[in-house]
């Protein structure tokens, strides 16, 4: 498909650029042919003159005269081959930068689709699973004559935990659509300490169901941002650190201001991550290997995908450090005040 669209921009591009260029030879042969015309109109007069003046008997046609005439239609021909001839090799080269820009200026747009039809892909395969299991899982239990009211429950429970992960898988997919869409985000000066305790609010219930400890070491200070965004992604990286911790560990987080960043940073000491799986992370739907994943709730892998867009939206940066067995810190770094 994008082949023949850039060979159809191509064209295009060439049409353009040669017509610019052919109408541009066309006004040069003019301009310089009318010169040539009146260069020769005026050494005609001034040979006809000088004839005037010593032209010997029975002499009245000068054979100078017709070989200026003849000068002047060879000098028009040379005219004509020289600018066919730029024109040709404006041709080749201008088709071939023609390719090139096509190609450019399409890339973006290939690499917008092929990232779509990515996420499609792996959305739709993530909600399969889910859906397939609550759909079995529903069925067997139709299927039970002998049901009782405790397996009964303990289907709605199953079931439930599906449920929430689909609700969770969309909320992000959302989340990510939103702010790939350029969706408005309200910037106002906030306080770091209220968005801290409003995320640790949060996930309270999850440090208490694994006996985590949190240890905070937050300096008050005042930024521009947008609040709501600032708390999903605090809430991503502690529920992170949570998930990934064994119970009785303790998380950290941290900041460290200077003049013109705030360093926000969420430690924990549960199993890290393996150095081949650093540089990915923060792509869409990519998963640590098995033996992260095996016991954590499986994600989708689209937490962090959503951390990053909302740092990027805040004109910051975001980091990891980690090592296999020994635990994980992220580092947000964002400006204080509005670039």
């Amino acid at each position: 498909m994008f082949n023949k669209a850039r060979l159809k921009l191509t064209f295009w591009y060439l049409l353009i650029l040669m017509f610019i260029s052919i109408s541009f030879s066309l006004v040069v042969y003019r301009t310089l042919s009318s010169e040539i015309d009146r260069f020769s109109y005026l050494q005609k007069m001034r040979l006809e003159q000088r004839f005037q003046r010593w032209r010997p008997p029975n002499f009245d046609n000068p054979p100078l005269m017709v070989l200026d005439e003849e000068l002047v239609e060879d000098i028009k021909r040379r005219l004509v081959f020289f600018l066919f001839l730029i024109n040709g090799g404006i041709l080749i080269f201008v088709g071939s930068l023609s390719y090139f820009l096509a190609g450019r200026t399409l890339r973006p747009i290939e690499e917008m689709v092929e990232r779509q039809k990515q996420f499609v892909s792996d959305a739709s395969h993530e909600f399969k699973t889910p859906l397939t299991s609550l759909k079995t899982s529903l069925e067997v239990g139709l299927r039970d004559k002998h049901i009782d009211l405790k397996k009964a429950k303990s289907l709605l429970k199953d079931n439930l935990e599906e449920v929430n992960r689909l609700q969770s898988l969309t909320e992000n997919l959302l989340t990510l659509s939103r702010y790939d869409s350029g969706g408005k985000i309200v910037f106002s000066k906030v306080s770091l300490s209220l968005l801290v305790d409003e995320a640790l609010r949060r996930v309270r219930p999850l440090l208490l169901a694994k006996n985590i400890d949190l240890e905070r070491n937050i300096k008050e200070v005042e930024f521009i941002a947008d609040p709501e965004s600032i708390i999903e992604l605090l809430v991503i990286l502690l529920d992170n650190a949570i998930k990934y911790s064994q119970e009785g560990k303790t998380v950290k987080i941290d900041s460290k201001v200077d003049k013109k960043f705030l360093f926000l940073s969420v430690t924990d000491y549960g199993i890290g991550i393996k150095k081949k799986d650093l540089p990915h992370i923060f792509d869409r739907f990519y998963q640590a290997d098995s033996s992260r994943q095996k016991g954590n709730g499986g994600g989708f892998g689209l937490g962090l995908a959503v951390a990053k867009k909302i740092v990027e939206k805040h004109k910051g940066e975001i980091m990891v450090k980690s090592k296999w067995g020994k635990g994980s810190t992220f580092i947000v770094k964002l400006p204080i005040v509005e670039n």
